[in-house]
């Protein structure tokens, strides 16, 4: 049995299905998963969380003052001498906001599953926020776990092109968004002089139903991204191709899980939607497996 605790992470785990990542632990480890607290674990899970702008200063002293003792990291987060420790992150660690908590991370050399690609971070192992929601053959999730978007996302859906629009789809773009503060307005503003856009969410009108169903009926969704990192990709041009839609207004770095020739900025590559697939292969956990098995033997 491996006992995991999870620190600081976004949301509360009651019960081990409820994150991949656990699974995935217990496949990798062949062991059972069980969650503990953070003085008994074999392992702690260390997520990043928020921290208020006026002290990312403070942070980065921090950071700069401290040597490359391990122990100064422990002490940082509260976390016992020589724990195992794995740091998540679905946040994009190139950004301003969450640098600090990818910078101590290379700094004390701690094992990470980042969207960080491999040329860009060698000692970590890419776990980009959109693999969560994969529906994998070896797992079983409980219909809860995908609520939010409304069903899995079809790996098998990702690696072919989409299907022909059948005229039964609003010719508009969908947008669901929390704001629309720069740059955001000014890529829908020109979205707006070349088809309609129908907002959704904070920035918008109210709907019923789940998410799924929402783009079902729309031939365009608007993809944006809250920032740009080095393979920072979450679940927002996946969902779109799930359901049906043309993914618009998406800015793409580089190196990418994503076929460049299907994402458009504003509709120039429209037509290649209907001919090539938004994945070249279907996402693979293995390399995450052979990652963590490092991290204990």
């Amino acid at each position: 049995m491996i006992k995991v605790h999870i620190k600081n992470c976004w949301k509360i785990i009651k019960d081990k299905n409820e994150l991949l990542l656990l699974k995935i632990i217990e496949k990798a480890l062949s062991e059972e998963v069980k969650i503990s607290g953070i003085k008994e674990a074999d392992l702690v899970l260390l997520y990043n969380f928020s921290k208020h702008k006026s002290i990312l200063k403070t942070l980065n002293r921090w950071i700069k003052s401290y040597d490359n003792d391990k122990n100064n990291f422990n002490l940082f987060f509260g976390i016992p001498k020589n724990k195992k420790i794995l740091g998540v992150s679905h946040e994009n660690l190139d950004s301003a906001y969450w640098n600090w908590f990818g910078q101590l991370l290379i700094k004390y050399d701690i094992p990470r599953l980042t969207s960080w690609p491999e040329i860009a971070d060698p000692a970590g192992c890419r776990f980009p926020y959109w693999y969560n929601f994969i529906k994998y053959e070896e797992f079983s999730m409980p219909e809860e776990y995908y609520s939010r978007f409304g069903e899995p996302l079809s790996a098998e859906k990702l690696v072919n092109p989409l299907r022909g629009d059948n005229g039964s789809r609003k010719d508009a773009v969908c947008v669901m968004a929390g704001h629309l503060r720069f740059p955001r307005n000014n890529v829908i503003e020109n979205l707006k002089k070349i088809k309609p856009v129908d907002i959704y969410g904070s920035a918008g009108q109210k709907w019923e139903g789940s998410k799924f169903e929402l783009l079902k009926q729309y031939k365009y969704c608007f993809c944006a991204e809250n920032s740009l990192g080095y393979g920072y990709e979450t679940e927002k041009v996946p969902e779109a191709w799930h359901a049906g839609c043309i993914p618009v207004g998406y800015f793409q770095t580089r190196p990418s899980n994503f076929n460049p020739e299907v994402l458009s900025v504003l509709f120039e590559n429209e037509k290649n939607a209907y001919g090539k697939p938004l994945l070249y292969a279907k996402p693979s956990l293995n390399q995450i497996f052979s990652y963590i098995k490092k991290i204990f033997y």
